[in-house]
């Protein structure tokens, strides 16, 4: 039976400044790891029909009718190792008018090192090729002929996860909460509200480094130095476990009321407006209009490459019955995506790589749901 442990250390260490009772500094600085899945270890993989790959031995022959592509996992991959730095400010104002509230901003620099992928059917061929037959992912090509003289037809080629990745990321979040008791402005006024906001800001999401075979625009994504942040195209710049394009803002707030055993909440979710896809060219970029007529050189450009802001709102309620004993009856109901709004158009790339036209991960797939229950504390 196989099996695979590691020996990796990490650390964190912990700054913090109180100034005074309402502000405090803070910030950190670590080594974190990922251990590579079960499934990224001990996929067994399958046998599948390949997408048609150029034969660089062979310029302008595309290689399709027997290729056959092997996928499992690898249990030679390494932890993702990714250096950590934090720091920002945590303010709870002691004013009268200000007392319940806090505010935290922090910013962050990530930078990830190993990253673990899935290697395209490209990879192997590009960098056999450019080696002259003496990189290591040359065994995992069969075909007729050899590396070093060149395939003549490639039959088949076998990959799995590798640790090919590197990217690094920046960005800074943001909370406040605000809870007050509605008496402090008129006694006639029961129960209190409560408000939070998070919202995240992100900077830049650089690739820095991959050997999953993808290419910059076309049909395929993994540009070595772009900056996905402010994309929310789905298919991903590859399949990677830690790396996600993500929009430049987004943020979720709740703000809520509370009198005795009734509670209700209204949660809004934002996610800003982005790209679809970074590598593309859109008639958004100045570049589109030299793009115009299209030329054989102009496989980057997209006739639409924007999505707009996108709002939706969660609506709750619920009252609790307590009796004398501690046991309560509750009854609450919820409303999912309270407006019903549909999801952004944002299909994914290359064609066929996932299943809906949309980004499930930031837009709702369902649309307009009710829940309605009762939970009983005995």
């Amino acid at each position: 039976m196989a099996s695979r442990s590691f020996d990796i250390s990490t650390w964190k260490a912990n700054l913090i400044w109180n100034i005074s009772d309402a502000l405090r500094f803070r910030g950190t600085r670590s080594r974190d790891v990922r251990a590579p899945s079960f499934r990224e270890l001990f996929n067994p993989g399958r046998a599948i029909a390949s997408f048609p790959v150029t034969n660089p031995w062979n310029p302008g022959v595309t290689d399709t009718a027997d290729l056959l592509h092997f996928n499992g996992g690898n249990i030679t991959l390494n932890p993702e190792v990714a250096n950590t730095t934090t720091f920002g400010f945590v303010l709870q104002p002691t004013w009268n008018w200000s007392k319940g509230l806090r505010l935290s901003v922090d910013a962050y620099d990530i930078t990830l090192k190993h990253g673990i992928a899935n290697i395209g059917s490209s990879a192997p061929i590009n960098s056999c090729f450019a080696s002259h037959g003496t990189d290591p992912m040359c065994d995992s090509i069969t075909g007729v002929g050899d590396a070093v003289s060149g395939f003549t037809d490639i039959q088949s080629i076998t990959v799995g996860s590798e640790n090919s990745e590197a990217f690094r990321t920046r960005g800074i979040d943001i909370e406040m909460a605000y809870r007050m008791q509605l008496a402090r402005f008129s006694e006639r006024l029961p129960g209190s509200l409560n408000f939070r906001i998070l919202s995240t800001w992100l900077h830049d999401l650089t690739l820095q480094g991959s050997q999953t075979g993808s290419t910059c625009g076309g049909s395929l994504q993994g540009c070595v130095g772009t900056n996905y942040a402010g994309q929310v195209g789905s298919g991903g710049v590859d399949d990677t476990a830690s790396f996600s394009e993500a929009p430049k803002w987004q943020a979720n707030s709740t703000i809520g009321y509370e009198v005795g055993g009734f509670r209700a909440t209204l949660q809004t979710r934002y996610v800003g407006a982005a790209k679809l896809y970074s590598d593309l060219i859109g008639p958004d970029d100045p570049r589109y209009a030299s793009l115009v007529p299209l030329t054989a050189n102009t496989d980057n450009s997209i006739n639409k490459n924007r999505v707009g802001n996108y709002f939706t709102f969660n609506l709750s309620s619920s009252y609790e019955f307590t009796q004398p004993d501690a046991k309560s009856v509750e009854i609450f109901g919820v409303i999912r995506n309270l407006f019903d709004r549909h999801p952004a158009y944002a299909p994914p790339i290359p064609p066929g790589g996932g299943f809906t036209p949309t980004n499930p991960v930031y837009y709702d797939l369902i649309g307009r749901a009710f829940q309605v229950g009762v939970r009983v504390k005995l």
